[in-house]
């Protein structure tokens, strides 16, 4: 996960929008979205960046990224974000990466004080591969259930995404979309 303390000239970004990352890898810009983790107006953007086979990109920040380095930021798109008028009931469902922008909401809720239901059901390979696994443990205010594709273990909801996993994440009744 990388930290970043954007200058002046970077204007911001919504969660669940991504943002265009420019490094230079051996005298070439290379260029990469990736959707902060961070929540809107934290001050500094969080990026998690997974390594990939034949990830140019990816593989070179997990291998060479150090404090102090100058990244690019700019570009910030995408339309998946929450609507200005808050429902009273939210339900997030993500899976591997996709936490990313998700988290990025969660945490904008929490810094605005929302005080409605939030649900979270998000799918993974195993639970070593759930992302901030501890920090959504220890979320207040949110039902938090995990999903794992290549084993059960530590895992809150069986088999794929269906009905059974939308009603564990609500019993009572069917949450409003986000």
């Amino acid at each position: 996960t990388l930290t970043l303390e954007p200058n002046d000239a970077f204007t911001g970004f919504r969660a669940g929008q991504h943002i265009n990352l420019s490094v230079e890898i051996n005298g070439r810009r290379r260029t990469r979205c990736y959707s902060p983790a961070s929540a809107e107006r934290a001050g500094s953007i969080e990026l998690t960046i997974g390594r990939h086979d034949g990830g140019l990109v990816s593989t070179y920040l997990c291998d060479h990224a150090y404090p102090g380095m100058v990244l690019g930021l700019n570009s910030v798109a995408d339309d998946f974000v929450m609507t200005a008028v808050r429902p009273r009931r939210i339900l997030f469902v993500s899976g591997g990466s996709g936490i990313t922008p998700v988290l990025s909401m969660l945490r904008t809720l929490h810094a605005e004080g929302f005080t409605g239901e939030v649900a979270f059901v998000h799918y993974a390979r195993t639970a070593d591969e759930a992302c901030y696994r501890s920090e959504l443990a220890a979320l207040r205010g949110v039902r938090v259930l995990h999903g794992y594709t290549r084993t059960t273990d530590g895992a809150d909801l069986d088999g794929h995404f269906g009905p059974a996993h939308l009603a564990a994440a609500f019993p009572e009744t069917a949450p409003d979309a986000v």
